[in-house]
């Protein structure tokens, strides 16, 4: 067999499975299954089957643009097992499927090989699994800028509902933190007695003063000092936070230069933020 490469090491917990009444699985004898020497395994063997199903579904999973989702497991067409110091092995060979195969067959076949250490590790125990292929199934081009784009426009349409999702939070929050208009009972009650003025200022009063986002009347003006608006540049916007500039998308006043520039930076956090999610899996 060619010189296999290999591409994974991910934990999974090995199914149970009932051959001649031993149990192989973690705990049980595999003796009789795997030995030291390469043997001819059946191929509806469950530990055979198990293995492809999980060899494909990890392919399934790795392709950038998607493509290799479409793959299907056909039929196991051989396979045979042999035990290492630390793991065992069962060699495959497999018919997969896929209407985008670069060769425009409808199915075509692959060596692999499921690596699986015998010592379970983690709580709850696990027996770490990797699988090695000689070749990776090779797609049509046209096909992989086709996924390549659904690909990219998904994930623009999951960026934009995260946006619209923290931009909800975000006005909810501040709606959640602005005083209560409603009067007590007992002040409506008391409404008519001349009292001396505790409560809040009303929402008439309240318009009356200067905010930023309102401008100051005339006599006001005169006596507060004049406030130059900062213009904020690429790095200081690099420089913010991620929940500093959720926070200014929330707000009307920005314009959409700003607005644009400020998504652009979260788009890169967010590639940033995968791309060290997909280094960290790929280091399990």
């Amino acid at each position: 067999m060619p010189r296999m490469r290999r591409i994974l090491l991910a934990a999974t917990t090995l199914h149970v499975a009932l051959v001649g009444g031993d149990v192989l699985s973690a705990g049980g004898d595999r003796s009789a299954f795997f030995q030291s020497s390469r043997a001819a395994a059946p191929v509806d063997h469950p530990l055979v089957q198990d293995a492809a199903n999980f060899a494909v579904d990890y392919l399934r999973s790795i392709s950038d643009s998607g493509i290799y989702e479409t793959l299907r497991l056909v039929h196991i067409e051989d396979a045979a097992t042999q035990t290492a110091t630390f793991h065992d092995a069962i060699h495959l060979c497999v018919s997969l499927a896929s209407p985008y195969f670069k060769s425009g067959n409808a199915t075509e076949q692959f060596q692999l090989v499921v690596l699986e250490g015998k010592e379970p590790t983690g709580i709850p125990p696990k027996r770490e699994r990797s699988i090695a292929i000689d070749e990776f199934p090779v797609m049509d081009e046209d096909a992989i800028e086709a996924f390549w784009i659904q690909m990219v426009e998904t994930r623009r349409a999951q960026r934009r509902q995260l946006f619209e999702r923290w931009e909800q939070e975000a006005r909810e929050a501040e709606q959640g933190r602005l005083p209560s208009m409603s009067v007590p009972e007992q002040a409506q009650s008391d409404k008519e007695v001349p009292t001396k003025q505790t409560q809040s200022p009303t929402r008439q009063d309240e318009a009356k003063k200067p905010t930023l986002e309102s401008s100051p009347e005339p006599d006001d003006a005169a006596k507060l000092p004049t406030r130059k608006k900062k213009k904020l540049s690429l790095d200081d916007l690099h420089a913010m936070s991620t929940k500093q500039l959720r926070k200014m998308l929330t707000r009307k006043a920005v314009s959409e230069e700003l607005r644009d520039a400020i998504t652009s930076i979260l788009d890169e956090r967010w590639d940033q933020l995968e791309q060290q999610e997909e280094s960290q899996r790929d280091e399990l």
